[in-house]
């Protein structure tokens, strides 16, 4: 960021972003993806949340594989669930969910429940603060864990 800043409010350059989908060659992570999406349901309701991109996917009405977002479309594989999953009745109860293809929130109800959640997390600020701190050292090792990982793919953490 501090790159940046200087490049654009110093240097008066302009910086253009661009992405490419380029389709992994990995069968694994073409099978699996390379991040889960939560699933939740409730009143009748289906939520598909992911974090990692602070998204909230639908699904589509003619393809229940199939999420999308304002943004694009994704293709879904819930049988990777099955593997994070170790409650096989939770998992066949997905299922189960997932195929009677109930309705998500509307948009306007998804906006409401965002902004309240928002709002709920910036009032209790303290409480994460106080977790963060309480928690500071398993954070660095998971975050040293992670670097070794990357660093050489086939460590395997005990």
């Amino acid at each position: 960021m501090k790159l940046i800043e200087k490049l654009v409010d110093e240097n008066n350059q302009s910086i253009e972003f661009s992405s490419e989908k380029i389709d992994d060659k990995n069968p694994l992570k073409r099978k699996f993806g390379n991040h889960a999406i939560s699933f939740a349901f409730r009143d009748g309701k289906s939520y598909f949340l992911d974090p990692t991109q602070t998204r909230i996917y639908r699904m589509s009405e003619s393809d229940k594989n199939l999420l999308y977002d304002d943004e694009g479309e994704l293709l879904i594989r819930t049988l990777s669930s099955l593997l994070l999953n170790n409650n096989s009745n939770n998992y066949l109860k997905m299922k189960e969910h997932l195929a009677s293809q109930y309705p998500s929130v509307s948009k306007e109800e998804e906006k409401l429940m965002v902004e309240k959640t928002k709002k709920l997390c910036n009032g209790n600020s303290d409480i994460f603060e106080n977790f963060y701190a309480e928690n500071s050292e398993l954070y660095d090792d998971i975050s040293s864990k992670v670097l070794r990982i990357r660093k050489n793919p086939f460590i395997f953490l005990k």
